[in-house]
């Protein structure tokens, strides 16, 4: 039986260049989007529809479709970023603005965590399973540079619970993997001037994810396109 993936999330972008990119390694993939998407169709994943990460139902409906056994990696790259409410700073901030933050944390926050609770509880994650969010350097304390408070802040978050969930997993073998992706060119990156597309991005971290995530590494936050291991 060929190894299995799952990827959260993987109707264009990262996401979509993950499913090719494991597909082509000789997995056998399933790719969750929320909306139909024609080019994710197009690929030999098998794609569940419907799935909103910042729904508990919505994540018990995902682990109801998939098949009853493990998976050997799992990716999840769904997320968002609301810049325009992330241009102000403290003091320039509307209701409408909390609102946007809090959106911000439901998706990128605690739709990881979601997640991974649901698939640890179903055993779709068990021994030797790996799990791998992307999340970014702009949740990195060191990397503070201003604005932005809502992302950062979602990612920040991200990053010390799944840090914190990799030790608390290592007692059943279940290692995970924080993954910068870099500044990819992508639809939530327009406007930022980023030219590496996902494809080598999404090379750089499934090699990450195969060869570097174990044991011994787990909740490391790695640069997915050098390997680098980043600062909180």
């Amino acid at each position: 039986m060929p190894s299995r993936a799952l990827i959260i999330g993987g109707n264009r972008g990262i996401g979509l260049a993950l499913v090719k990119h494991s597909l082509s390694s000789g997995f056998d993939v399933f790719a969750t989007t929320r909306s139909p998407s024609a080019e994710l169709s197009a690929t030999k994943a098998t794609v569940i529809e419907g799935v909103d990460v910042a729904s508990s139902s919505s994540i018990s409906s995902l682990v109801s479709a998939l098949p009853s056994t493990k998976f050997d990696i799992i990716i999840h790259n769904a997320g968002i970023a609301n810049w325009e409410s992330n241009q102000r700073e403290a003091g320039e901030l509307s209701n409408e603005d909390f609102d946007s933050f809090t959106q911000e944390f439901n998706v990128n926050s605690l739709g990881p965590l979601r997640t991974l609770n649901a698939l640890v509880a179903s055993k779709h994650l068990g021994k030797g399973s790996k799990f791998g969010v992307l999340t970014s350097r702009m949740g990195s304390i060191e990397d503070g540079s201003g604005r932005y408070l809502g992302y950062r802040g979602s990612k920040a978050w991200l990053n010390m619970s799944m840090n914190m969930s990799a030790q608390d997993l290592s007692s059943k073998s279940i290692w995970i993997g924080i993954l910068h992706p870099g500044m990819i060119d992508t639809d939530m990156t327009a406007g930022f001037g980023a030219t590496v597309q996902p494809e080598e991005s999404a090379e750089g971290l499934w090699k990450i994810m195969t060869e570097r995530v174990n044991a011994e590494t787990t909740g490391t936050f790695f640069h997915g396109m050098t390997g680098e291991v980043l600062p909180w």
